[in-house]
């Protein structure tokens, strides 16, 4: 059980990572066409943290499809 909690751990960590990398390339590429102006902090840090979240709940259910035989508490 111990092996399926960090794999799962692992794998959101590492899909974690590329949500807030593509929130900013989107935010530069609207900035640099010209749609939005200035973004307030406080949207930043929502849209960062809710793709961050989103992100690692993704990466980490891929560890969970690969086990074959879960426990009957889960």
């Amino acid at each position: 059980m111990k092996k399926h909690i960090s794999d799962f751990l692992l794998r959101g960590l590492v899909a974690s990572g590329f949500g807030p990398v593509g929130l900013a390339i989107l935010y530069l590429i609207l900035h640099h066409n010209g749609v939005i102006q200035t973004i307030d902090a406080a949207e930043v840090c929502t849209g960062i943290l809710s793709l961050y979240i989103l992100a690692f709940v993704a990466g980490g259910m891929n560890a969970i499809y690969q086990i074959e035989r879960l426990p009957l508490m889960i």
